[in-house]
């Protein structure tokens, strides 16, 4: 298996990333705290597993549960974890 860039994993994060917080991608950093910058809800961070899930299976990467998407602080953490499964 081909492994995928953590660059094209990153886009895709912060496209959604983007749309859940309703903010411009351009303002959103690695560093970006999802509670505190992002201004997501803990059952919203949660919820993401599921889009994290559906971009790591569309490379043929390992399921995000919900518990581990409630772990995640910052956007840089998604992406590392997102990264992490698709190339596992």
């Amino acid at each position: 298996m081909e492994r995928v860039s953590r660059e094209e994993i990153k886009d895709r994060l912060m496209k959604l990333f983007s749309v859940v917080s309703n903010m411009d991608i351009s303002t959103i950093k690695e560093t970006s705290s999802l509670k505190d910058d992002l201004l997501l809800s803990s059952s919203l961070i949660s919820a993401l597993a599921h889009s994290y899930t559906q971009i790591s299976e569309s490379y043929g990467g390992k399921k995000i549960t919900i518990a581990t998407a409630s772990d995640l602080e910052t956007v840089g953490d998604a992406i590392d974890l997102v990264h992490e499964r698709v190339n596992t």
